[in-house]
């Protein structure tokens, strides 16, 4: 999530190559939206937020779209604080990063799921990535074996966030039939 960028450039080439509209976030809180951020921070910072917004805003044509950068950190509670005191929060929330649930303080998923409730009640969903790995989490690209079980991914695995599943293929795994 550190320094997560949308290039805009990069958004007008993907809606001109695939015929969406071609038209811009609508509102940026925060920052980190910026012509050819991919060349400017690095193609590390900017594959994610691309990928995310070219696809939504693909899917979703013609819907006001906002970014919200919150922090220089995958600080989902800060991000729940920051929608619930916005005077017209958006009705729909998406996020694709995760963490092991494991690795994050009980308190914090407390008040996680508790700001989650009261979203629920202001109307706004909450989508977020199951992970890109299956039931094991990320951790198993780190090596050949899968030798890890489930990890479930945060914030995907609160009970008041719709998850959203992903895969992720390596060619270089895959065996010819």
């Amino acid at each position: 999530c550190i320094r997560q960028t949308l290039s805009s450039t990069d958004l007008t080439t993907f809606q001109t190559t695939f015929g969406t509209p071609k038209r811009s976030v609508d509102t940026v809180y925060g920052g980190h939206v910026l012509a050819n951020a991919c060349a400017t921070v690095g193609v590390d910072n900017c594959i994610e937020s691309n990928l995310d917004f070219q696809f939504m805003m693909a899917v979703g044509q013609n819907i006001p779209t906002i970014s919200i950068y919150v922090n220089n950190s995958c600080n989902w509670l800060s991000l729940v604080q920051f929608v619930q005191n916005m005077k017209n929060p958006p009705k729909v929330l998406s996020i694709s990063y995760a963490s092991y649930e494991e690795d994050i303080p009980t308190n914090y998923l407390k008040s996680f799921n508790n700001g989650m409730i009261q979203l629920g009640v202001m109307g706004v969903t909450f989508f977020a990535s199951s992970g890109d790995d299956g039931a094991v989490g990320f951790a198993v690209t780190k090596t050949s074996q899968c030798t890890y079980g489930y990890g479930p991914q945060f914030p995907a695995s609160s009970p008041y966030v719709t998850a959203v599943g992903g895969t992720q293929v390596r060619s270089s795994k895959l065996k010819k039939i």
